[in-house]
């Protein structure tokens, strides 16, 4: 066996015992890890416990969203219904009654029924399937609806009622209002009825109806939810609806705290081992005979070894243990100084100069020293070795080593596949590529799945040059596998088609990886996407930086097959009015719908792009027969008329297409992108949504639209353009009462005749002013004379309005421009309640600061507003109330359809019963026949304009006409100042 170490006595050099030291060193190991192990367990469960509450909160945020957005329809439908009922009250069961409901209540989707109850019972319910024996129900014959409803009566304010079940299932909820008819006298009540159980359940996590709702106006009281929610225990968000204090309760799902427990475990068994390993480590500081004999039985089983040697100051070092864990790789060693000669000679050449360094530093840092190396076997074999020792420096000068060596071959191998797996998904931002030595894909990363689409299911066996081809260029793709393979490294740019066709372009470095041999095994690729910044962060699908770069490529591919290669450019009509309407988040949602539906019905080697604002591009490459293109674009158009539902608004938006063909429309990518847009200029010119393909002649009209821009410009700056002797002038047309036929209100609207092309019609320039931005310089000259017209008008009636019109465009423009308006209107000394500010549905926008603090300078002016084409837009019943609007004019669509007993005229009349029980007078525009005055004046329409009344005419000419038909006020014709 060789020498054994001399024992020391214990105690020596005033240090602890021998014999308790290894047992308070593991306690102390021992107490830190637990310690450890505590802090980082609740660390775990407090991430767990924040999560879990985060959800929670997301959860009722969105459900509270969701029934807000449920609400507010309730509100519209029960005033609809009650003016349609005051206007000419139903008797029980009116068939006109429930068809009217019906209609409504196609509209407001996300009801589940809707009641009329004349004297308290009801009569009519929509729908009636399998509500039919609600017909007949006395709501004071239900006690737990009769007490909410009678306080709706004694106040004669809506209430909500609920929750109670309903006859299909569920728990339902009532937004009652009470009808009291023009003498004062009670008629009844309109219910409308949502299930609140599948409302809540949509939006919550935790299953249907997991949630629950509070009504903090009346002591926290609960409305309606699961009994299983502890309302204590929930967490709340508000629900914002008719000024109530309502909030919205989800109960938090249980956390899952296994990942903590995990951690303990782990925690508790690192702990162990370690106070076990500084128990030997410090265990083999007592080198007594006898403790050697101990450590040779109890670690002859052990794998590897565990060894102590000595290296003396002024001699060899020497063996004094090593355990046979090792024997079958390096034999039975033994001790003494040729045992260490003998495991000295083993170490790979290479690794010896690093190994002695690294020992050498830990004794003059007094450190433990770990560290991994090859062994050159005898019979040419390479093992690794992990060798984990700690040095202990004796009085005398000598180093004891005390420690552990072991094979660790495997698990180096191992961690050269885990390596490349870091490597791989490292970069989780950036795209991966793994490829074998013949360059096929051998995995990818999630990174690059999306950045391109592609899964490891679509790419891995396959070459990587399949993703190179028909977007770089052949010569490249030789440069780049060349110098790859020389070098070992490249760094550049590489240009590929993702799994949509489209082309995207992403800087790259590729490694060549080698084994031990030498040969290269693997290459490993980086891609770094730069098409992010191109990519359209509202839709996702490339942005208009990226269009160029497609085209480009499809047609170099045409030129090569002798194909063709298809643009369609796709504009939507009515996205500016959903955009002001409902604002910017359901108007992105609508556009995220509309790119999802057009890559849904494009070929799937297209590709689709968003160009600007409301604005797509289609790419269509490989065009064989172009009857495709025009089923492609026909087939967008369809795909966007399809209602779209959004938190329970169904948004309906159409567009135009413009197509250009290549080569049939000769010119490279700027070229074709031009054809096409000037294709879909044109067919917004129309008036329904149509595809128009491009024409040479299109480009005259994009001249001549040019043309008339310039025109505009000139004719605005003249000086004179607003007076007399200019190119513009002020026309307007009588508005009639139709109650008492007299005239005392006109809109005035600009005329525009030029020099050389005579009178431009109005919807010729004033939609070019708007998209130009001219409209404010021109509306500006419009209000100038329409106070001029007004105040000659009110000398001779002083009770006479002038209407003008305000486009959305002028009231996003700053307050400068309508403060010096309302300064004009100040200096002319006419009273503000003179003019009519008509505006559109559009225009509404109390989330817009701007235009609500453009609207509000009218306002205190005095100046009354107008809702002009009421019933084309989306404007709500809250808008017309915080507007304080005077008039609504009913558009000319609905008046040129309506029929007696026909169902435009029901909804005529509807919106004259609505208006009036908001204390709002309508007027009805494009007023043709005797016929339609008449029936509008037996709707009790207010007023009426139109060509069938007069059509619009100048100032001097409306004051003899108002003249001839002896209205009262009117006189002879005055000058106009």
């Amino acid at each position: 066996m060789g020498s054994s170490p001399r024992p020391r006595a214990p105690g020596a050099g005033g240090r602890p015992s021998g014999r308790w030291l290894p047992w308070v060193a593991a306690a102390v190991a021992a107490v830190v890890g637990l310690v450890l192990t505590v802090v980082a367990t609740t660390a775990t469960v407090q991430r767990i416990d924040d999560a879990t509450r985060t959800a929670a909160e997301q959860s009722a945020a969105a459900t509270a969203e969701s029934l807000t957005t449920a609400l507010w329809p309730m509100e519209a439908f029960n005033q609809a219904v009650r003016a349609y009922v005051v206007a000419d009250p139903p008797r029980p069961g009116d068939a006109e009654a429930s068809a009217f409901m019906s209609r409504l209540f196609e509209r407001w989707r996300g009801f589940r029924s809707a009641a009329l109850a004349p004297g308290n019972t009801v009569s009519t319910i929509v729908p009636l399937e399998g509500n039919e024996s609600v017909i007949g129900l006395r709501y004071p014959d239900v006690p737990a609806q009769w007490t909410d409803i009678a306080r709706a009566i004694d106040g004669r304010i809506s209430v909500f009622s609920g929750p109670f079940d309903l006859v299909q299932g569920g728990q339902g909820l009532a937004y009652r209002t009470p009808i009291f008819l023009s003498d004062g006298s009670y008629w009844g009540l309109v219910s409308s009825v949502i299930d609140v159980e599948r409302l809540l359940g949509s939006d919550v996590a935790g299953g249907p109806g997991h949630a629950v709702i509070r009504d903090l106006d009346r002591g926290d009281r609960l409305i309606v939810g699961d009994d299983s929610v502890d309302p204590d225990a929930a967490v709340y968000a508000p629900v914002d609806a008719f000024g109530r204090h309502w909030e919205v309760g989800v109960a938090a799902a249980s956390p899952d705290r296994s990942p903590a427990a995990v951690v303990a475990l782990v925690g508790v068994l690192v702990t162990a081992v370690v106070a076990a390993l500084v128990f030997l480590l410090a265990s083999s500081r007592l080198r007594s005979h006898r403790l050697l004999l101990l450590l040779e039985g109890v670690t002859a089983q052990a794998p590897g070894m565990l060894f102590q040697y000595r290296e003396i100051h002024d001699g060899p070092p020497v063996v004094d243990f090593a355990s046979p864990g090792l024997a079958p790789l390096v034999g039975d060693v033994g001790t003494g100084p040729e045992a260490y000669a003998t495991l000295l000679h083993l170490i790979h050449p290479d690794d010896l100069p690093r190994l002695v360094d690294a020992q050498r530093r830990a004794v003059e840092e007094e450190r433990p020293w770990t560290e991994s190396f090859r062994l050159l076997l005898p019979d040419g074999r390479i093992r690794w070795m992990r060798t984990s020792a700690r040095p202990e420096r004796e009085p005398n000068g000598d180093v004891v080593w005390s420690g552990w060596s072991g094979d660790v071959t495997e698990e180096m191998t191992e961690q050269d596949s885990l390596r490349l797996s870091a490597s791989l998904f490292a970069a989780t931002r950036d795209g991966v590529v793994v490829l074998d030595a013949d360059g096929r894909v051998a995995d990818v990363n999630a990174g690059l799945t999306s950045m391109t689409g592609y899964t490891p299911d679509d790419v891995v066996g396959r070459p990587f040059e399949d993703y190179l081809r028909g977007a770089m260029a052949e010569e490249s793709i030789g440069q780049f596998w060349s110098q790859l393979d020389r070098r070992g490294y490249w760094r550049g740019e590489i240009t590929g088609r993702d799994r949509d066709r489209r082309i995207r372009t992403s800087t790259a470095s590729a490694t060549a990886v080698r084994d031990e041999s030498g040969r290269i095994s693997h290459y490993l690729i980086v891609l770094d996407d730069i098409n992010i910044a191109r990519d359209d962060g509202v839709t996702g699908l490339p942005g208009a930086r990226t269009l160029d770069d497609e085209v480009r490529a499809a047609m170099a591919a045409a030129d090569e097959s002798g194909g063709r290669v298809a643009l369609v450019i796709v504009a939507l009509d009515q996205f500016r009015q959903v955009n002001e309407s409902f604002g910017h988040r359901i108007g992105d949602a609508v556009l995220r719908a509309v790119g999802q539906r057009l890559r849904a019905v494009v070929p799937s080697a297209g590709v689709v792009v968003r160009l600007r604002g409301d604005e797509f591009a289609v790419l269509v490459p490989a065009v064989d027969d172009v009857s495709v293109v025009d089923r492609t674009a026909h087939a967008c158009l369809n795909a966007v008329a399809e209602p779209i539902e959004i938190d329970r608004l169904v948004i309906r938006v159409s567009a135009r297409a413009g197509v250009s063909v290549y080569p049939d429309d000769p010119g490279g990518p700027t070229e074709l992108a031009a054809q096409a847009n000037q294709a879909m200029r044109s067919a917004k010119a129309g008036d329904v949504s149509r595809v128009v393909s491009f024409s040479p002649r299109m480009f005259e009209e994009a001249r001549a639209r040019t043309q008339l821009v310039e025109d505009l410009i000139r004719a605005l700056r003249d000086p004179a353009s607003g007076g007399p002797s200019g190119e513009f002038s002020l026309v307007l047309q009588p508005v009639v009462d139709l109650l008492t036929g007299e005239v005392h209100k006109a809109e005035a609207l600009i005329r525009w005749d030029h020099p050389r092309r005579g009178r431009v019609r109005p919807d010729e320039f004033i939609p070019v002013a708007e998209e130009t931005g001219l409209i404010t310089d021109l509306g500006d000259r419009v209000f100038a004379a329409a106070v001029r017209a007004a105040t000659a008008l009110r000398a001779v009636d002083p009770g006479f309005r002038v209407g003008f019109n305000l486009s959305p465009v002028e009231l996003r423009e700053g307050s400068d421009r309508h403060a010096r308006r309302v300064q004009t209107l100040a200096s002319s000394a006419l009273p503000g309640d003179a003019l009519v500010a008509e505006i559109t549905e559009g225009a509404l926008l109390p989330q817009n600061p701007t235009v609500a603090a453009n609207l509000d300078r009218y306002r205190s002016a005095g100046v009354h507003f107008a809702i002009d084409d009421f019933g084309t837009g989306y404007s709500s019943l809250a808008y017309l109330r915080d507007l304080d609007v005077s008039y609504l004019k009913i558009d000319r669509t609905f008046v040129d359809r309506m029929q007696p007993e026909g169902s435009d005229l029901a909804l005529v009349r509807a919106i004259i019963a609505m208006a009036h029980t908001m204390h709002i007078e309508v007027i009805a525009e494009g007023v043709e026949t005797e016929p339609q005055e008449r029936l509008l004046a037996e709707a009790a329409c207010d007023f009426a304009q139109g060509f069938g009344i007069a059509r619009p005419m100048p100032i001097e000419e409306l004051l003899t006409w108002l003249g001839s038909r002896g209205d009262r006020g009117a006189g002879p014709a005055v000058t106009v100042p």
